[in-house]
């Protein structure tokens, strides 16, 4: 089994609209051969992850060798919902026929509806080993 997992971020503003062409976008992946099943997660952000990026923004911020143009926009934080899609396929090969005939076309989709008001990032996962709590007491 391979999982293919895309994470998400997408501004507020466009949320409601995204979340609905995404479910959209899902089933029609669902579709392909070689995929059996998606999970959609939506991420809680970690505080001290949170914590981290706002020091970020403020040492940006006060710092004068930086444009003036990125100080101003690191002056206020960009609100996003985060996503995670995790699909699940019955092996690798299933993945690269959808990379090779179809990844394009449904990513371009997105793109051409939303522009740069989301950002994506992929990984890919190969059943490694399994533990199960029962067997393991």
């Amino acid at each position: 089994m391979t999982k293919y997992e895309v994470n998400i971020r997408v501004l507020n503003e466009i949320a409601e609209e995204y979340e609905a062409w995404l479910d959209q976008h899902i089933k029609e992946i669902l579709k392909i051969d070689g995929f059996f099943s998606a999970e959609w997660f939506e991420v809680e952000e970690d505080k001290e992850a949170k914590e981290i990026e706002e020091a970020v923004r403020q040492a940006v911020r006060l710092d004068e060798s930086v444009p003036v143009d990125i100080r101003e926009a690191a002056a206020a934080p960009v609100e996003t919902k985060h996503y995670s899609i995790q699909y699940r396929l019955i092996d690798r090969d299933s993945l690269d026929s959808y990379f090779t005939y179809h990844a394009e076309q449904l990513r371009q989709d997105g793109f051409d509806r939303f522009g740069s008001k989301f950002a994506v990032t992929r990984r890919i996962m190969k059943l490694y080993r399994i533990y199960d709590a029962e067997a393991e007491k």
